[in-house]
């Protein structure tokens, strides 16, 4: 026994018949009636229409999300879609376009790759002149300037450019609206290839992977 009496009280059965608790009116004015109008039945049936394609399309959005979150996953961890031409290589977390235009001096290629709405990776170059190799910290910083400018965009952090043998890269991360883009550029003789990472939330993870899996293949 503890320190303490207790008291059970003999809890009461529930009632078997709720007929003669409840009464029978109540019970029948509660049920829906069969006299319904044509139109109060079409619209019962738009509103179960309506209700289930939102669940049909929440529930899609799941299914997009989960598939997008773990392409992603694997990206970082190593895996993806690989792409090889151009003079690179790079790898994308889910198959890669490549669009080009312009021409000689003004050729432009970019290769993306979108993973919904919100998060998108891309490897761009740009033809350059063989004479921006001569100052390549300075050509760097120019196009960076005009890429940022470009998008309306504005810095939130850079790094000074960094020389190594005949290329010079140079790293920073500027914002365009809500979006942030990570962006890494290397000069090589006669080429600017730019990799970005666009995200609506911080993607260093990403875009870490993005910088990993590029590399070139002929030194232009």
């Amino acid at each position: 026994m503890s320190d303490y009496d207790s008291e059970v009280i003999e809890s009461q059965p529930p009632p078997t018949d709720l007929a003669d608790k409840v009464d029978e009116s109540v019970i029948l004015e509660a049920l829906p009636t069969q006299d319904r109008s044509p139109i109060m039945t079409a619209a019962g049936w738009g509103l179960g229409a309506i209700v289930l394609l939102a669940l049909g399309v929440v529930a899609w959005g799941w299914i997009i999300n989960a598939t997008a979150g773990s392409a992603v996953e694997r990206f970082i961890n190593g895996e993806g879609q690989v792409y090889e031409g151009d003079g690179f290589s790079a790898r994308f977390p889910t198959t890669p376009e490549r669009v080009s235009s312009g021409e000689g001096a003004s050729k432009s290629v970019t290769v993306s790759s979108n993973v919904g709405q919100d998060l998108r990776f891309s490897i761009n170059w740009t033809q350059q002149p063989e004479t921006a190799a001569e100052n390549p910290l300075n050509a760097l910083n120019e196009a960076a300037k005009a890429l940022v400018e470009d998008s309306n965009g504005e810095f939130v952090s850079q790094r000074a450019p960094a020389v190594f043998g005949t290329a010079a890269s140079k790293e920073f991360v500027y914002k365009v609206g809500k979006t942030l883009i990570y962006a890494s550029m290397l000069l090589t003789l006669d080429r600017i290839y730019t990799g970005q990472v666009s995200s609506i939330k911080p993607a260093v993870a990403e875009y870490e992977a993005l910088k990993k899996g590029f590399s070139l293949t002929q030194l232009r």
